[in-house]
């Protein structure tokens, strides 16, 4: 008999029928079961290799932070620095946070340039911020998850992102302008045209410099026009300086983001010297850097000495040019309807005598349309340009995502969804590319598109779309240069929000879009869509009030629009002045609306609103 260790040779192998599962009567293993053994490692083998490719790729990431924040701090700690600011002598636009014990904000002379001097308090706010809040602390783990893990690089972008969103709210807490902040940090990243802004702020808060041989100082550059323009200028030889400008204005101050500094040499220059070529390069300057008192004082000079017989290039006549710039980018909002009538006039004169004109009249005149909420007349004249293919190639790439982005935020307005889509599917890979290389806070054609795209998921009844897409798209919107995107944004906001039932977060939207038409000069159609979904908003929550039982009854429109005037410090008289009714008529409103709902004074009211959500 066996012992109990050996047993009968089974090994405690549980036998049926006198053999072992999966082993046939000679002995042998199945073909089957050695196919399904194979598998089964090969796969082990791939998660292996996949697993050890992680480790070692986050290792590597690892060892490259630890040497450059290292090296980031010895260097931080070495530079002479006043009030923690050190400048270094180069050419491109730069400025970006060094971590280290201490830690120092370095930006280039280029990037002081560029900005004008009321704008660099902002910029060193905003490097401050980096700094004080330790945000390399916060981007290091993201991209050290994308590192391990491809599929988290969509997560560590956004943390980059959110860092800098971060940054700039810091920067408008201190200075107290949220509008001069998110011109300054638009322009800023305009300029740094080298890499991208939110990704080079980001790699120097984590110390990958990569261009630390620099800060020992920057050799002599050939070719610095700037120098020899501030020199002419120096001698007196202002009409030396002004040939030298105009002629290396797209050649050289433009492609190095130096417009800033194109047009700080244009205010040192007398008038005489001022040719009105010169004045028109420099007002359009000025509008590429959002300065629109300079870009009408430099066409007024355009105006008073120009003459028919002055070229611009790519313009058929001088003052048809004039005008275009002038309504396009020296007029606000509010005076959108004048900005119409003037490009209509420009369109008119550029295209006399049967001349085909400047490629981009045509878009200017749609632009001013949408801008006076005219959207349907708006949307009719872009979408032929659009569809045609000349007018297209005309476009610069610029102009192009900048005329998608106008179109379709027309076309969503003049209910023409199915066109809207068909434009968003052929604008789409100009915003990707944009998106892929870093280049959103420079380009304002992207937050209007995104803000549509948003919208027409939102028409279509995908709300997790639309309140995916729409912050994003309204951060976006914050640096775009009219505020009436911005404000169409937040309308957007409010009602996927509402739709989604949640009422505080679509009344915080409202707000802000209140704020902007409150700050913004705007067109009298912005308050009349801000109304409107103000009374939306407040009618849903008196219908929510009356089915809980806080309010006996609805109030009527009238009724919610005088409740939402008591918040301010009008009085009676003032409000019925405002809607055009008599200070009884007002009485009797606010009597009715104490009652129905429980209170005796104004304060009452406006608190017992604010809290059923009605404002």
């Amino acid at each position: 008999m066996p012992g109990p260790e050996q047993g009968d040779g089974r090994g405690g192998l549980e036998v049926v029928g006198g053999q072992a599962p999966g082993v046939a009567c000679g002995g042998e293993v199945p073909h089957w079961h050695i196919h399904r053994n194979t598998v089964v490692y090969r796969i082990a083998l791939i998660a292996g290799l996949l697993l050890g490719g992680a480790v070692l790729a986050v290792v590597h990431m690892l060892w490259r932070r630890a040497r450059t924040l290292a090296a980031a701090a010895m260097d931080a700690a070495c530079m002479p620095a006043r009030d923690g600011l050190v400048v270094m002598e180069d050419e491109a636009p730069d400025a970006y946070a060094l971590p280290g014990l201490p830690g120092r904000i370095v930006v280039s002379t280029g990037m002081l340039h560029t900005l004008h001097e009321t704008e660099h308090d902002i910029l060193l706010a905003h490097e401050r911020a980096h700094l004080a809040a330790h945000h390399y602390a916060f981007v290091a783990p993201a991209q050290l998850g994308a590192a391990a893990n491809p599929l988290l690089r969509p997560l560590a972008t956004a943390v980059t992102y959110t860092i800098e969103r971060w940054a700039d709210e810091s920067a408008a807490t201190s200075t107290g302008d949220r509008t001069r902040v998110a011109r300054t940090v638009g322009k800023a990243a305009l300029a740094a045209h080298r890499a991208p802004a939110f990704a080079r702020a980001t790699g120097a808060a984590l110390g990958i410099l990569g261009r630390r041989g620099r800060l020992a100082g920057a050799g002599p550059v050939p070719d610095r026009i700037d120098d020899a323009v501030h020199h002419l200028l120096r001698a007196g030889r202002d009409d030396d300086a002004a040939e030298l400008m105009l002629r290396n204005a797209e050649t050289w101050f433009f492609p190095r983001g130096a417009a800033a500094t194109y047009l700080q040499f244009g205010e040192r220059l007398p008038i005489r010297a001022v040719a009105p070529a010169l004045a028109f390069s420099l007002a359009y300057t000025a509008a590429l850097c959002g300065d629109q008192e300079w870009v009408n004082r430099w066409l007024d000079v355009c105006e008073a000495s120009g003459t028919p017989d002055i070229v611009v290039p790519g313009w058929h006549n001088f003052r048809s040019a004039v005008l275009c710039v002038r309504a396009g980018f020296g007029m606000s909002d509010a005076e959108a309807a004048r900005s119409v009538a003037m490009v209509q006039q420009a369109l008119r004169e550029e295209t006399e005598a049967g001349a085909a004109g400047h490629p981009t009249v045509r878009a200017a005149l749609g632009a001013m349309l949408a801008r006076d909420g005219r959207f349907d007349e708006a949307a009719t004249l872009l979408l032929h340009l659009w569809s045609s293919p000349t007018h297209r190639k005309a476009w610069p790439p610029s102009l192009m995502l900048q005329g998608a982005g106008t179109l379709t935020i027309s076309l969503v307005e003049a209910g023409r969804g199915e066109d809207c889509d068909r434009v968003l599917r052929e604008a789409r890979p100009l915003a990707d590319a944009v998106e892929r290389d870093g280049r959103e806070t420079s380009t304002p054609g992207l937050a209007p598109l995104r803000i549509a795209q948003a919208r027409r998921s939102y028409q279509n009844a995908d709300m997790e779309a639309a309140t995916a897409l729409l912050p994003r798209a309204v951060a976006l919107a914050e640096l775009h240069p009219r505020p009436t995107v911005l404000f169409l944004g937040l309308l957007y906001l409010a009602d996927a929000e509402l739709a989604c039932g949640d009422r505080p977060a679509a009344r915080a939207a409202l707000t802000r879009a209140r704020e902007v038409v409150d700050e913004e000069p705007m067109s009298g159609y912005a308050r009349r869509r801000l109304e409107e979904s103000e009374a939306r908003l407040g009618r849903a929550g008196a219908r929510t009030a009356v089915r809980s039982g806080a309010l006996p009854e609805e109030l009527t429109d009238r009724g919610l629009s005088i409740l939402r005037a008591l918040q301010g410090s009008a009085t009676q008289r003032e409000i019925g002045a405002a809607m055009f009714l008599s200070i009884n008529t007002v009485k009797a409103y606010n009597k009715s609306l104490y009652r129905k709902l429980g209170v005796a004074s104004r304060y009452d009211a406006v608190t017992t609103a604010r809290e059923l959500g009605l404002i």
